[in-house]
């Protein structure tokens, strides 16, 4: 197998010259470099954890200035940013691919604060609070939001795996132990497996952490207005149909557990198209994740053979 194939002179030669990174062997020779061997990976198991881990970490934030400097509020995407760079933000981040329209007053947000400006946005417009949770609702829950999502975790896959490139070269050398021949490597079979899967995890993880609280929670306000609207009809109906008979709690207790019946098999149904919805996204994304991916890779492989090249073309007066 490609994995298990230690035997091949070609490949030994190429361990040989990975684990001397001065180009020398024990006995001093200069190592050739054995270009047809580039058996590069990122598909060790050693390899993969550290990615795993290194994907869950939370985001390190920038760090502060020894000194206070000035700053102003940015409406827009809800972050203080110092005054000396206010004219370079305002333009980049209103032209920014991370705003949408706000479905009350049309104006630029970012996707990440505008559930705390439909709120405030509705507020301030006198908009009933039934039709402010319903619009936070239906943004929560729209298609282009879980496109967003799944985005967010596409780049931060690619570029935690650019950090795990250049901090675990040696593990990047290492024999790939998922593809069976060399040309599947080099096609980043491995690659577009591990990223597909790692994608599919990340974009759950963040939909169950960022996104279904959320919706779960405004569809219960939205329910519970609905129960006492319907509550209310209920009895009018109740007392147009049946005057002479008193509508006691007994029967209200029992239309109310057919009310709850209903509208949680409606957020179940609701919780279940969406999820089926970020299915197809992530679908859509594996393919594109994959040659992003492979990509990172053959950059840092080539420059890997460019110097390596220029090590043994220019070696050292030792």
């Amino acid at each position: 197998m490609y994995n298990n194939n230690n035997n091949n002179p070609v490949r030994r030669e190429f361990i040989q010259v990975v684990n001397h990174p001065n180009g020398r062997d024990s006995n001093g020779n200069y190592l050739p470099l054995a270009s047809q061997a580039v058996q590069y990976s990122s598909s060790t198991p050693q390899f993969m954890q550290s990615f795993m881990n290194a994907l869950k970490s939370p985001v390190t934030p920038r760090p502060r200035l020894a000194f206070d400097e000035p700053t102003f509020f940015c409406m827009t995407c809800g972050q203080n940013i110092p005054v000396l760079h206010s004219k370079h933000h305002r333009a980049e981040c209103y032209n920014s691919s991370e705003n949408d329209n706000c479905p009350l007053c049309d104006r630029k947000r970012n996707w990440k604060i505008m559930e705390t400006h439909i709120l405030e946005c509705g507020n301030r417009r006198g908009c009933s609070t039934y039709t402010t949770i319903e619009t936070v609702l239906n943004y929560k829950s729209s298609p282009e939001l879980i496109k967003r999502l799944v985005a967010g975790q596409q780049k931060r896959i690619v570029e935690v795996y650019g950090v795990m490139l250049d901090e675990s070269k040696d593990q990047v050398f290492a024999p790939c132990e998922i593809c069976l021949t060399r040309q599947e490597h080099i096609n980043g079979v491995c690659l577009r497996m591990v990223g597909g899967i790692l994608l599919e995890e990340a974009a759950f993880h963040a939909y169950d952490t960022q996104l279904l609280p959320r919706i779960e929670y405004f569809m219960d306000q939205l329910n519970d207005s609905k129960k006492e609207f319907w509550l209310l009809l209920f009895k009018l109906d109740w007392e147009h149909q049946y005057s002479g008979i008193p509508c006691d709690d007994e029967i209200i207790t029992f239309a109310m557990r057919k009310c709850n019946k209903k509208y949680e098999a409606e957020k179940q149904n609701k919780i279940k198209k969406n999820k089926k919805e970020l299915e197809q996204v992530i679908e859509r994304n594996r393919e594109i994740l994959g040659d992003k991916l492979v990509l990172h890779r053959d950059s840092v492989m080539n420059t890997f053979r460019i110097r390596r090249r220029q090590f043994f073309e220019n070696p050292p007066i030792l």
